[in-house]
């Protein structure tokens, strides 16, 4: 019985830090320039009011084009974002599809950054965004934006992927 036991507890002490060192990302591994290499969102909802009657608006994006790059510094732990994207944009709305190519700039300027357990978080002019890291390595990041705004006065949710490759 004192053997099962032990089995046991060795088994979980090995659960317990081999989770420990997995949920701990490397914040190093960020610094430095990264470019975009993918985005995309799949699920996208807008609610409208229409004289009092919720409508729904479903979209997706693809990105198609990519000349943006976000650099990340240390100490002071800061991000420095410029250029742009592109993406094929479909929209669902009372019934018609529209697809069309837009043109998005990359989040322009400088903020700030910190990462807690497997969250980036970003914080530029007020405004925080968080990001769940998915993978961070020392030449990949991949992330997850959950959507749930208001922005433009109309609630916006979905999930939103992003990819990253460090120059």
């Amino acid at each position: 019985m004192k053997i099962v036991n032990l089995s046991f507890f060795i088994a979980f002490v090995l659960m317990i830090s081999i989770g420990c060192g997995k949920d701990e990302p490397v914040h190093h591994v960020i610094v430095g320039e990264w470019t975009m290499t993918e985005t995309h969102c799949n699920d996208g909802v807008i609610l409208h009011d229409v004289l009092g009657q919720e409508e729904i608006q479903t979209f997706s994006y693809h990105g198609t084009e990519y000349n943006a790059t976000t650099t990340f510094t240390e100490n002071p732990n800061q991000f420095f974002s410029s250029g742009y994207y592109k993406y094929e944009y479909t929209t669902t709305y009372l019934g018609d599809t529209e697809t069309t190519i837009l043109q998005s700039d990359a989040i322009l300027g400088t903020g700030q950054w910190s990462i807690e357990d497997d969250t980036l978080f970003q914080t530029q002019a007020g405004n925080m965004k968080e990001f769940v890291i998915l993978e961070l390595n020392e030449s990949k990041m991949r992330l997850r934006l959950d959507l749930n705004t208001t922005e433009g006065g109309l609630p916006t949710t979905g999930t939103v992927f992003l990819n990253f490759e460090k120059n």
